[in-house]
């Protein structure tokens, strides 16, 4: 028996987050210039350490940005090690590799006529950087509606190049952490029941689904279900949610800066304006007037009951999990 044939384990949270971060890449700078972490499993691993290394230091960086800066600038001194600003640097790097790729590629379909142009994007629809294309259309409408005048015109509109960089790292990372845990801790319970599996693999095969599009696959057409029809399955959405909720993805504490007019949140009556205000998906997906026995991973509470949905638990859920960048590990958490 060749070596690779014997029985051995897989990283399934490494293997999720790779799956993760190819599928986000590719929504971002389209399929040609996406990662292939599934594949490329060395430099693969060679990432993954690297963006741990980060993680394990955000503190001073994140909640004390002014005193860092104060005593880089001043004293020579850092609070966060330097290895971790080279690893920062190296993953920015990489994410301005392909983004300066794809704006280059869109440039160049740009030479063309209006017609050249659309046949471009409708003939090759997986090399479509949807994100970075919708990125730019954004700065397109602000500079024409704005010009000079626009609050981001010394920053964002003359920095483009930098600014699409930014903005798909954050989509990148957090993208593929979130859908990366979702997918482990979700497996990790389906391998505990058998009879579950055999539950949603059913509903998954159910005659209610009709395919809308073909997948070539090594000579084979394979038949993929609208995401929508999907979405709709009782079952699959009552686990998945489960999980996000359990495990919440995306569990820090979320910071926000309340309106300069101030604000009510909950309960608490005028907030003064420029407050930094957080709260935590992990804590709230545990409060147990919601979510009772909130530590036990029940998937029963989202099935209907006499016909209803849990609307209120889905709204808690939904509003929790919301944020103002809306990155695509939100929307790849659920599919």
């Amino acid at each position: 028996m060749a070596s690779h044939q014997e029985p051995h384990g897989v990283d399934v949270h490494s293997l999720f987050c790779a799956a993760a971060m190819d599928f986000i890449t590719a929504y971002c700078f389209g399929a040609a210039r996406s990662t292939n972490f599934i594949k490329a499993t060395a430099y693969r691993a060679h990432w993954q350490e690297l963006y741990a290394t980060r993680k394990a230091h955000g503190f001073f960086e994140q909640e004390l940005p002014g005193l860092s800066a104060a005593l880089r600038r001043y004293l020579g001194l850092s609070l966060t090690p330097a290895f971790v600003g080279a690893a920062n640097r190296e993953l920015e790097d990489w994410c301005r590799h392909m983004s300066d790729a794809t704006i280059e590629d869109l440039q160049k379909q740009q030479e063309g006529s209006p017609s050249r142009r659309r046949l471009a994007v409708t003939a090759n629809t997986v090399n479509d950087p949807v994100v970075v294309r919708a990125i730019i259309a954004g700065l397109d409408k602000e500079e024409e509606y704005n010009g000079a005048a626009s609050p981001i015109h010394a920053t964002a509109l003359q920095r483009r190049e930098l600014t699409i960089a930014s903005e798909t790292i954050d989509h990148v990372l957090a993208g593929q952490e979130t859908t990366g845990v979702a997918l482990t801790y979700l497996t990790y319970h389906l391998s505990l029941s058998l009879d579950l599996q055999r539950e949603l693999r059913s509903e998954l095969l159910s005659s209610s689904l009709r395919p809308n599009a073909k997948y070539a696959h090594g000579g084979a057409a394979i038949a993929i279900p609208d995401s929508r029809q999907l979405d709709g399955l009782p079952l699959l959405h009552a686990v998945v949610t489960e999980t996000v909720r359990r495990y919440a993805p995306a569990g820090g504490p979320e910071p926000r800066v309340t309106p300069a007019e101030g604000c009510r949140i909950g309960s608490y009556e005028g907030v003064p304006g420029g407050v930094r205000v957080s709260a935590s998906p992990y804590n709230l997906h545990r409060d147990e007037t919601v979510f009772p026995d909130p530590e036990k991973w029940d998937y029963t509470r989202w099935l209907p009951k006499n016909g209803v949905a849990g609307a209120t638990d889905e709204e808690c859920l939904r509003d929790v999990n919301r944020d103002e960048t809306h990155h695509c590990g939100h929307i790849l958490e659920l599919y």
